[in-house]
This record gives structure tokens, sequence and C-alpha cells, in this order.
């Protein structure tokens, strides 16, 4: 790392400066952009505080830093989209790693589907290289000036469209002397009990990604580098409840086997981050982000579907309306549904071609199948914080008529949540519900539920209370198979640490969202931000003289939209697999 004219104390309170660098500090600079998918301040200040991660002790001394807001429904996807374009999902399309359709059922989507064009594509206008490593929603990868090797949605390293240029994923797994890492399989790990192989899963994969970056940044030219990391997300998911037991069933052997877990994913982090800064160079802009916090997961998404069926607005099918026929059915697919939960990926890939139409009959089925669309005015799919209206002319079985019922519904639904209580404590258990229009805007808000809910933090209560006096538990009868696994989630803040030649030392940000990475990050490599950016520049995180000196420009940007391309049958086994095993899909 880069050696600077004085060492901060912690506080900051000195207003040394760091050397001058041969350029303007916002004129061909380098920016090395390292995401940690799912961190929080909540765990890092306490870390920070007791020494255990030096690498953001320093970028926190010499730098500025702040808690970063995410999208409303707090999803990957969505927020890694909005990171890298600027624009709030509303422009770039993508709220989820699925895009529901009006019928009910819904289709895997990737980066082809998003509007908006990404930071690289940006600088690539302006002949600037760019590295870009494991960033969520790339797949397939776009033909650029550098690298780019695809995120979690991708569904292979030897996938064709995984990486660019072609041949690079044989060239960085000839220089690692191992398989390239995809995505870490916790998930299904954790699910057969191999605790420690799914935690040293992650380790190797950490080891993978800092090595695969300084092995390009070494060979390639490069003006940014951008890295994430996604280990801190699934191993909050899985371990939360070791670290935090409190509102768990956890067996104290394990909080004390596993207790720890968590903090040393993000010390090994923190670790291969100091090895990246220190290959960057002293001149060069650092930015550490995520795209959300998290925090325990109470499940409360999980029992919308019921909340609604609580207030009248959801009826579920019983198995005598639909005649033997339709529980014949239902159970023949229920059979394929659990048959391809235990089925090799490449087993399942034989079956998708040779099946082709099954496995999507199955899906519509299975997310659905127990809603009586005729007596529903309002739906959830049990995995997201969002509520769509039964919309009569918009879904088959509409039920709503659009215009004043709409609203009407809507508003119903926000005073009933809002005001609803815990039991038996008597606690909020909904900040806030939002209509889409309130939070999205953009050629794409079509896409979006129709509401999206903020849950209070902390644990879910045993049940809640609405204003009518229902009464609905939170869950019915024991655990569901979801919550005996993933016991760590999404929460609204995530991190955004700034630290280089032209950043105010100590300064503090506040109100950052994700749409302020993209136009901070190009000011910061000396480029003109796109009007169309949703997203501002950070300007309380810089030197005033730098930013006397150069203001943020702005310009015109036209970028054509991709043309779509979905997964063929066989790949989309494998990211369903994936998505599922970390509970964002059936």
């Amino acid at each position: 790392m880069g050696r600077t004219r004085c060492r901060w104390p912690v506080p900051y309170r000195s207003p040394c400066r760091w050397d001058e660098p041969a350029v303007s500090p916002v004129s061909r600079s380098r920016l090395l952009l390292l995401g940690l998918d799912g961190a929080t301040f909540d765990l890092i200040a306490p870390w920070v505080a007791e020494g255990r991660l030096p690498t953001l002790v320093r970028l926190l001394r010499e730098g500025a830093a702040g808690p970063m807001r995410s999208v409303p429904n707090r999803n990957s996807a969505a927020a890694w989209s909005s990171i890298v374009t600027g624009m709030n999902p509303g422009k770039h399309g993508i709220y989820w790693f699925v895009e529901y359709r009006d019928d009910y059922s819904y289709v895997f989507i990737n980066a082809s589907f998003r509007e908006g064009a990404p930071l690289w594509r940006l600088l690539g206008e302006a002949g600037r290289p760019a590295l870009v490593l494991n960033v969520p929603m790339t797949y397939p990868a776009e033909p650029l000036d550098g690298v780019l090797i695809a995120g979690l949605d991708g569904p292979g390293a030897h996938d064709p469209r995984f990486a660019y240029p072609p041949g690079i994923v044989a060239e960085v797994e000839a220089a690692l002397g191992a398989p390239y890492i995809v995505e870490v399989g916790m998930p299904g790990l954790v699910k057969a009990g191999r605790y420690d192989e799914a935690l040293a899963e992650a380790h190797r994969a950490i080891d993978q990604r800092a090595a695969v970056a300084r092995h390009l940044m070494r060979t390639r030219p490069w003006d940014l580098c951008m890295l994430v990391f996604r280990e801190t997300d699934p191993v909050q998911h899985f371990f939360w409840k070791f670290m935090a037991p409190d509102g768990f069933r956890v067996d104290p052997a394990a909080v004390a086997r596993y207790g720890g877990a968590i903090r040393e994913v993000y010390e090994h982090i923190d670790a291969a981050l100091g090895t990246l800064v220190a290959e960057a160079g002293p001149h060069d802009h650092v930015m550490v982000i995520s795209d959300h916090g998290a925090g325990p997961d109470s499940g409360k998404a999980r029992s919308l579907q019921r909340w609604l069926a609580a207030l009248g607005l959801l009826r579920f099918r019983a198995d005598g309306r639909a005649g033997w026929r339709g529980r014949a059915l239902r159970a023949l697919f229920a059979g394929v549904h659990a048959l391809d939960r235990r089925l090799p990926v490449a087993t399942k890939r034989r079956l998708a071609h040779a099946l082709p139409g099954l496995r999507q009959r199955t899906k519509v089925l299975m997310s659905y199948a127990h809603i009586d669309w005729q007596g529903t005015r309002a739906y959830s799919d049990g995995k997201r914080p969002d509520i769509w209206i039964n919309l009569r002319g918009r879904q088959p079985a509409g039920q709503v008529a659009p215009g004043a019922e709409y609203d009407a519904l809507c508003e119903f639904i926000r005073r009933q949540f809002t005001a609803a209580r815990g039991l038996p404590d008597g606690r909020p258990v909904v900040r806030a519900v939002y209509l889409r229009d309130e939070v999205y805007h953009g050629p794409h808000v079509v896409r979006s539920p129709d509401l999206i809910v903020e849950w209070e933090r902390g644990a879910a209560p045993e049940a809640v209370l609405f204003p009518d006096g229902t009464v609905v538990r939170m869950r019915e009868g024991g655990l569901d198979p979801m919550e005996q696994l993933v016991c760590g989630g999404h929460e609204p803040e995530g991190i955004l640490i700034l630290r280089g030649p032209a950043v105010a030392p100590g300064a503090r940000v506040e109100g950052a969202t994700v749409m302020d990475v993209a136009p901070t990050a190009l000011y910061l490599l000396g480029e003109a931000v796109p009007e169309a950016m949703d997203g501002v520049v950070r300007a309380e995180a810089l030197r005033a003289e730098v930013t006397a000196a150069h203001p943020p420009r702005t310009r015109r940007a036209v970028a054509a939209a991709a043309a779509r391309s979905g997964y063929d049958r066989a790949d989309e086994a494998a990211i369903r697999d994936r998505l599922r095993g970390l509970g964002y899909v059936d």
C-alpha cells in the first residue's frame, strides 16, 4: 500500500494530504473497485475497533466512508445492476434474478435483460481498459477493452459466453493451477450438514478471486479493476445463527464451533483486499462497496402469503376444488420437483433437453399451485418482500379493476401492514410499504411488483395482530426447510469506503445510494457522467480543492440496448439450483 506523509490516528483529526501524484488526482487516474457482497458496517465497525480488519482500518483512516442504501427490495441482481449503470431499476429493468410474467410464470434473466451502459462500456468508449471479475449480472460476457469474467449468473466457467476474451478462463486456470470457481457451492454443502467443507470452499474461493485479480492486474493494462467477493453473502445467509443465536434454535456446540465463521471470512477478505490495494499502487483510487447490508433472516417474506390470506386478499386452493385430475397432476409435478432437487446437474441437463416443456410447467405449478386465482386479489411469491395485485386485464385471472379499485386496495394493504403489531411484544413489524411509482421511475417500472415491503429490523414475532383484530401466525407448524437453512438476510444499508489522492481524509458520506457508485467512479477516473444516471458524484467525500479545480462534468450518452439472450434449457438447470440454494426461487 502507498506511503503517506503522516500516520492517521483514530478517529481522524489531521488535515494532512496525500503525496501529490505526477498527474491530476482525477485525470487518467486508475480505480480499484472492490465489492463485498452483503457487507455491513454493523459487523465491520466492531471488528475494526478490535483491530481485526487491518486493511479496512487503514482505508477508513485514510479515506472517506459512510453507509450506502441499496435498492428498495435489497436484491443483489437489482443492486449490482444499479451499481454498474448508476440507474434505478425502473430504468435498467432488473428487479430480481428472475422476471415474473403476467401469466404467473417467470423466466431466469441475466445481463442481456439490463438496459443502460455499464461502467466498463462507458470507459471503453473513452479508450480506457477495464478488468471486470465476478460481478453479478454480467453474463453473457460482453466484448470490451480488457477482460470480463462473469459472476454467479453464468452457468459454468467453460460456457463460451462466460468470459471475454475467448481463452481467458483457460489462461487464469493455468496460472492458478486449479479450476475456476464460479460460485461457492455452500447451499448444497450446508444442506448436507458439511459445514466445515462449506467454509473451506469459501476460503478457497477468496484466495482464488484475489489471485485471478492480481494475475490480470500484472499482465493486462487497466484503468478500472472491478472485483466482487461474493463469499460474505452466503456465509451470512447460512452461518448468522451461529454468530447471533438469539431467536434461532441452535445447538450450543455448533455455536461454539461456528460462531466465528462470518468474522473469519471478513478477516480473510480483508487480507485479500490488502494485497490488491498494494498491487494497485499509492496513486490509484480505491473504492470498497457492498450491494446491501445483512442481518438475521426472520422469515417475514415467507409469511406474506399468510398475511394476505388472513386479510381476505389471497385464497388458497382446496384440493377438492381441483378434482381428482388436478390433484393427480399436482402430485405428479410435486414428485418431479422433489426428484429435481436430488438429481445431479448433468442428469437434469439431459432431462431438460429430452422434456423441454416439463421443467417450465413444473416451475409455474409449484410456485403458485396452492393459490385459487379466482378468489385472490393480491399475492406474493413467498420469497421476496414484494406484492402483486391480481389485476384485471393484466393477469389472466385478474380480479381487481384498474384505477380506483386498484388504488384503494394498495392503500388498504399499506395501512394494514404498517399498523400491524407483533405478538407478544406489540412492536411494529413493517417499517413502510411503498407503491412502485414511489421508489422507481423510468420505462421499466411496469416490470416491478406493485408494492414493496420494508421490514422493521429484528427477529420475527410469533404472530401478527392487524388493526381489525385479525391475528395470523408467522409460520404454520415447524420451521420450513429454508428456515432451517437460511438464517441471514439482506438489510437496506451496505457500505461505501473511498480512499485516494482526490479523497478528503476523514470525510463522512451521508445519504449515498448504490446508484452513486458509477458516477463517483467516473469522476475519479476523470470522465464525464452521463445525464441519464440517477446517481450523483459524492462530492462530500472529495477534497474541496480537487472538486473546485475539476468540477463534475456531464454528457449525453446513448447506449443501444443489447438483444436479450436467455439461458438454454440445460444451462437453466445450473442457474436454478444455484439461486434455489440461496432461497431466491422455488
